[in-house]
């Protein structure tokens, strides 16, 4: 793995107004960026989805978090694929708390994300008819309970339903960048399995 990660300086962070921090609905802000990142073979910008992928559909996370509840933080950027989840399946995991139209969920047996992951992506890959990967950022790690528990899911922003707030913020103040480095092969994961 190669360590192309960057510390990006910035003034200012807009944060969505609906933000509920009890309750981590519209849990999304955007940065805007100083002056544009240098993109290389492993940080390029990701598109944004349109509209949120099945329950199903194999996405990758990404982070700086714990590797494990509880345990140290990682060093490097870690990655893991996981699948996305049907919001009657994750509500029902989460009865006491609302899984909204501004959320999704996804899961896999003994990887997640974990502490210290949110704001992190999760993208969806598609390859065009030119055999070419095209990255989508399809969600934003938020919130979960534990990390790779087997009877709750991990719970992300709907990036597709946030569409409307994004592009209005994104024409508004056109020095607004959104950007997320994604993996182009996942090299390691994150295995929180014990």
């Amino acid at each position: 793995a190669t360590r192309e990660e960057r510390n990006i300086v910035f003034n200012d962070i807009k944060v969505h107004p609906d933000y509920n921090p009890a309750t981590f609905h519209n849990d999304i802000a955007l940065i805007p960026m100083n002056r544009p990142v240098q993109y290389t073979s492993n940080i390029r910008p990701a598109c944004l989805v349109d509209v949120a992928p099945p329950a199903g559909s194999e996405v990758v996370i990404s982070g700086w978090g714990t590797i494990s509840a509880g345990g140290p933080q990682s060093a490097i950027l870690k990655d893991t694929k996981v699948n996305i989840v049907s919001r009657e399946r994750c509500q029902a995991s989460f009865e006491d708390a609302i899984i909204t139209q501004n959320m999704m969920c996804a899961a896999a047996s003994g990887t997640d994300a974990c502490q210290g992951d949110s704001g992190g992506p999760m993208v969806l890959n598609q390859r065009d008819a030119n055999g070419i990967d095209q990255f989508y950022l399809a969600g934003i790690i938020s919130w979960g309970r534990g990390c790779a528990r087997p009877d709750f899911p991990g719970v992300y922003t709907n990036v597709a339903n946030l569409r409307g707030w994004i592009d209005e913020i994104v024409s508004a103040d056109q020095e607004v960048i959104i950007e997320t480095p994604e993996v182009t092969e996942p090299s390691e994961t994150i295995d929180t399995a014990e």
